[in-house]
């Protein structure tokens, strides 16, 4: 069975990142992009929503300070956080 660093590491060598979350700016405007740092595989109340560390979302209040606030801030996230969308649970944590 694959693990949750061997599905990370894929995706990562795949898209050519060196971590899941990062941003960029582009023509002034900012775009953040976040990724899932855990899966079913180590916690199966996961299902497919994100989870977001600790240090993630340090870095994420950090990056959102940045730039020129009349501007829009662009948020990218594949997966839903928990209860947020329909099929999204908190169950079990």
């Amino acid at each position: 069975m694959e693990t949750e660093q061997d599905s990370i590491r894929r995706f990562l060598d795949f898209a050519g990142y060196h971590q899941l979350f990062y941003d960029k700016w582009i023509k002034g405007y900012h775009f953040i992009f976040l990724g899932s740092e855990q899966y079913r595989q180590s916690n199966p109340y996961n299902y497919e929503d994100a989870y977001l560390s600790d240090e993630q979302l340090d870095w994420l209040r950090t990056k959102l300070k940045e730039g020129d606030r009349k501007r829009p801030t662009f948020i990218f996230l594949h997966q839903p956080l928990p209860d947020t969308v329909s099929g999204s649970f908190c169950l079990g944590k």
